[in-house]
């Protein structure tokens, strides 16, 4: 499952480096090999019940916050593709504490364009440590958090 450079850009957005720079688009994760491990998260708007039994509105992943676990292995390549449902703000996809290529890391207006409802981004990298971490948007991070929905 391939992607433009443009997936997820404002029409019009230039992504070209100035000369003898190199732009963040291009810093991205294999693209030339088959992942080892490939998923694919749906970002929507949703509920989830807290633990005082109040519900509140949340933003979901695969229907759950946060959401699901995503397991690979030391070294193996991981494919994610994100898309969105219905989040009007947009979203991204942020790895913490993983090292991964600048084109990978999510973060709206630097590293990558927030993901518009009904578009897709996939991101590519390979975990070079075993750890536990967690991802999260960066699109509104505060309100996401606050609303369960890192995972």
């Amino acid at each position: 499952m391939g992607r433009s450079q443009r997936d997820g850009v404002p029409p019009g957005t230039d992504l070209t480096a100035p000369a003898g720079s190199t732009s963040v688009t291009t810093l991205t994760g294999p693209r030339d090999r088959t992942p080892d491990v490939r998923i694919t998260l749906t970002a929507a708007h949703g509920k989830v019940t807290l633990g005082s039994g109040r519900r509140i509105d949340t933003l979901a992943f695969n229907g759950q916050a946060p959401g699901p676990q995503i397991r690979v292995r030391k070294g193996r390549l991981l494919e994610v593709t994100l898309r969105n449902t219905d989040v009007k703000e947009g979203v991204t996809l942020h790895w913490h504490g993983v090292d991964v290529p600048n084109a990978e890391d999510g973060v709206p207006g630097v590293t990558q364009e927030a993901v518009p409802p009904g578009g897709t981004h996939v991101y590519r990298f390979v975990p070079d440590r075993a750890e536990i971490f967690w991802c999260l948007t960066h699109r509104d991070s505060s309100q996401a958090i606050a609303a369960g929905s890192a995972h």
